[in-house]
């Protein structure tokens, strides 16, 4: 049975789905996500994960991609981004525009900072302002958005950001 589903949207109506499932037959799993994927033909990703845990954290646990691309696309006006089912993005594209044009209009950073983004998750705040400091931070506990955020920045040109992975408390 199914225990919780993920989906994330992209502004093109491209969809990136996650399936939990308590445990699994496999011939009926397989069978299933079929279904499901010739049901709904915008998803572009589609990621299955089994969680037997009490809770329903799922970032820990192994993704497995059941078909499409391992990313979906998106991007925040001068940044492209590859999103993978790991990584945390702001789900309203649209306001995270008009949030972060606000970090960097009270930011008035003048390009001589040093900024650290703290939770960057895959980096999305982070690359957004990096055209207005020196150099730019990251720290997320997460290493597979830790990973979205280094593609993301090579996918950008964006030379001027370090990922780390790592609890920010330490």
């Amino acid at each position: 049975c199914i225990r919780q589903v993920m989906i994330r949207t992209n502004r093109k109506g491209e969809a990136l789905i996650i399936l939990t499932f308590y445990e699994i037959e496999e011939d009926l799993l397989h069978d299933f996500l079929r279904q499901v994927q010739e049901a709904l033909p915008q998803i572009v990703s589609l990621y299955f994960c089994i969680n037997k845990k009490q809770n329903d954290f799922i970032r820990d646990l192994p993704m497995y991609l059941f078909s499409g691309q391992p990313q979906l696309e998106e991007n925040l006006r001068h940044v492209n981004f590859k999103i993978g089912p790991k990584s945390f993005f702001q789900t309203n594209t649209g306001q995270a525009e008009n949030l972060y044009d606000v970090i960097v209009d009270f930011a008035d950073l003048q390009g001589t900072e040093n900024v650290y983004d703290l939770y960057t998750g895959l980096g999305s705040i982070a690359l957004y302002i990096a055209k207005n400091a020196r150099q730019v931070v990251g720290i997320e506990e997460v290493q597979e958005a830790i990973d979205d955020a280094a593609v993301n920045a090579a996918l950008n040109g964006i030379e001027n950001c370090v990922f780390y992975a790592g609890d920010v408390k330490n």
